[in-house]
């Protein structure tokens, strides 16, 4: 990211921007926050930008820090979208309405989007139809790689309910999912040591974060709460790389996100908590 674009992205300069648009003459239009460029090319498909400015900045750390300074006076003006991470599990999703942050659903949008008929759709356009006796359906599918990505979600929980400030960003599985037969396995330890190496400002160790891990077997988290989406879509392109079910094997993160964004209408869209959130306030398109 450019100094420019850093500078930009900043929540005081974010809140000064807006506060300014209010001086011109079509300037007091509802501002929704979100977080991330993908999330842009996504709501984009939803908002009604004749009503709404879309601002986005990066991560739901500056979403927060953007609508906790923003002047009160003039908040009614302004609302944010962020995705919950683990904030439903952590009950706070009273705490960020209060705010005017308006949580997703599930984990993540990307979650919300595997859980409906979008990925059902993906999963018809990447199936290799040809194969009469098939051995994996969608359900089999999800249940594959919730399974794994179930037991990442759980270190991430740790990370971030104790701090230990492991680095996710840009992590690749590919050295730690082992494929075999329409089944992903992981190889935990050989995750957490390369987290743990990864991550130069954290103090955590191996055998602690272990432990810890085992601690917490056995909790009942919803799967779409604790997955990441960003982890199911690097674990679906493992699977479908070295699955002969599916065609093509130039298959990526990115572009299993990208297809489900497609495929994700406004009616999919409606039967989430989010959209009526939204949709109340005025801000969707009709």
């Amino acid at each position: 990211m450019s100094s420019i674009q850093e500078a930009s992205n900043k929540p005081r300069n974010i809140i000064n921007s807006i506060l300014m648009s209010f001086n011109h003459p079509d300037g007091k239009k509802n501002n929704l926050i979100i977080e991330g460029k993908t999330d842009v090319k996504l709501f984009k498909n939803f908002i009604n930008e004749e009503e709404v400015k879309i601002r986005s900045v990066t991560g739901k750390d500056n979403v927060l820090k953007v609508m906790s300074g923003f002047p009160i006076e003039k908040k009614n003006f302004i609302h944010a979208v962020a995705d919950a991470d683990f904030d439903h599990i952590l009950d706070k999703k009273t705490e960020r309405e209060i705010n005017k942050v308006y949580l997703t659903d599930f984990h993540d949008m990307e979650i919300i989007m595997i859980s409906s008929e979008s990925f059902d759709r993906v999963f018809n356009e990447y199936k290799n139809h040809s194969i009469e006796e098939s051995l994996i359906d969608v359900a089999r599918l999800k249940s594959t790689i919730f399974e794994v990505c179930k037991k990442i979600g759980e270190i991430r929980y740790l990370n971030y309910v104790n701090n230990y400030d492991l680095k996710f960003k840009n992590i690749s599985y590919d050295d730690c999912i082992e494929y075999d037969n329409n089944k992903l396995t992981l190889d935990t330890d050989a995750l957490i040591y390369k987290l743990i190496h990864r991550s130069d400002s954290s103090n955590i160790g191996i055998d602690v974060l272990k432990k810890k891990l085992i601690e917490l077997d056995g909790s009942n988290f919803q799967l779409e709460q604790i997955c990441c989406g960003h982890d199911f879509t690097k674990l679906l392109a493992i699977f479908l790389k070295n699955s002969n079910e599916f065609e093509g094997k130039n298959h990526s993160s990115d572009k299993i996100e990208s297809s489900l964004r497609l495929s994700f209408s406004i009616d999919i869209f409606r039967s989430f908590e989010l959209y009526t959130k939204l949709y109340h306030l005025g801000m969707m398109k009709l």
